[in-house]
């Protein structure tokens, strides 16, 4: 959905003026690309997009929203058995204060809007909303999305990140099988029209379709993949590609069984090298955590690399700055999202909401994620960081 720079020329690109996704222009050119792509791929299924993301054009530009987007683009490619993958990572300062709040309240609206037809949601049958396993962006914990439940009447896709880009890239060995079978087992809390809580609700339950009847889902690996012998630049980060295919075709499946399976099949079967790497494996994604997100504090890292730690900075936009998630003052630390805050707590289904924005009763594991933590040693009755 680019618009042509002024006075580029090339044979059949869009202009400004044709980038209505309700038009005949718009969509016949989407068709006509569709076409080209599926004579030269004929099993190609559709399209990702990210727009109006970080600095991406998108209808928002031209007076529509997501849903004009996505909808424009899939009629579109529809005829051709395609489908559009619209990806929910945005971020626009001007929604709320809150980055983690602001992808449900640009597309929660448009899943709840009434049609003509007295049915609800606005988004086409061959779209999906792909949206991250948590609402800042792929840290090595974050709380599961509030949006896995909530958008009852659209197609959801979950991504999860196979790359290492906040996880210790190529040099670390983070097996993330652990964290893909936490993100996809825990439990939403999602109730149906009535308030009563679904039978089957956990994330998996969603993203399967089994919790809300949805007919298609997806989950979306990004890889990252590149020219290294191994393809992963670290030998042991293979282990997250083979976890998230076992997983994304059975999300039931535990971690330690799927990395010994996959140390037998890489490394060896003599019984003291698989119980070592496992071990090893086992433990390293809590590592991590206990050193990038302790407590739930999130996005630690200098400007750029995503990598080396950087408490203090700003980058420039508080949304992308360590400073504007550790909240650090002399009261104590982590950002307040619950009700006298930011209240992104509000967001989850009930029984999460109250777990959440309760300090005595949030996860230790996610207190900085939604409570600004006092300093100095716990009385153990309540929480507080060790000054």
């Amino acid at each position: 959905m680019s618009p042509t720079p002024p006075g580029r020329f090339a044979p059949d690109t869009l202009t400004n003026s044709q980038l209505d996704p309700y038009g005949a222009d718009f969509r016949g050119w989407w068709h006509r690309r569709a076409q080209q792509i599926q004579a030269a791929i004929p099993d190609f299924m559709g399209f990702t997009v990210k727009a109006n993301s970080e600095g991406q054009p998108g209808p928002q530009d031209f007076g529509y929203d997501h849903g004009d987007g996505a909808n424009g683009i899939g009629a579109a490619v529809a005829p051709l058995g395609m489908t559009v993958h619209w990806r929910t990572f945005v971020y626009n300062a001007e929604v709320d204060n809150d980055r983690l709040k602001r992808a449900y309240l640009e597309f929660g609206p448009i899943d709840d809007e009434v049609q003509p037809d007295g049915t609800s949601g606005r988004f086409a049958d061959n779209v999906f909303l792909q949206t991250k396993n948590g609402p800042l962006d792929f840290q090595a914990r974050e709380p599961v999305h509030p949006m896995f439940g909530r958008m009852e009447n659209t197609n959801q896709a979950l991504e999860l990140q196979v790359t290492q880009e906040y996880t210790g890239q190529n040099w670390m060995l983070t097996y993330l099988g652990p964290m893909y079978e936490e993100i996809l087992k825990t439990d939403t809390y999602a109730t149906d029209e009535h308030g009563r809580l679904l039978r089957e609700r956990l994330v998996g339950d969603i993203v399967d379709g089994t919790a809300q009847h949805h007919r298609d889902t997806a989950i979306v690996g990004v890889a990252n993949l590149g020219n290294a012998d191994n393809l992963t630049g670290h030998h042991l980060s293979q282990a997250n590609l083979f976890a998230f295919g076992r997983q994304a075709w059975d999300w039931t499946l535990d971690s330690s069984d799927i990395a010994t399976d996959w140390v037998r099949m890489t490394w060896s079967n003599d019984s003291r090298v698989v119980d070592t790497i496992r071990k090893m494996m086992m433990g390293s994604w809590e590592a991590l955590v206990s050193y990038q997100t302790p407590l739930g504090i999130g996005h630690q890292f200098a400007e750029g690399a995503h990598y080396r730690p950087d408490p203090a900075d700003w980058a420039g936009r508080d949304d992308w700055s360590p400073v504007y998630y550790n909240q650090a003052d002399s009261v104590g630390l982590g950002f307040d999202r619950s009700p006298t805050g930011s209240n992104l707590a509000a967001q989850y289904f009930p029984r999460l909401q109250r777990r959440y924005g309760d300090i005595d009763s949030v996860p230790e594991n996610l207190q900085m994620w939604f409570h600004h933590v006092p300093w100095g040693p716990s009385d153990g009755q309540r929480p507080n960081v060790l000054g």
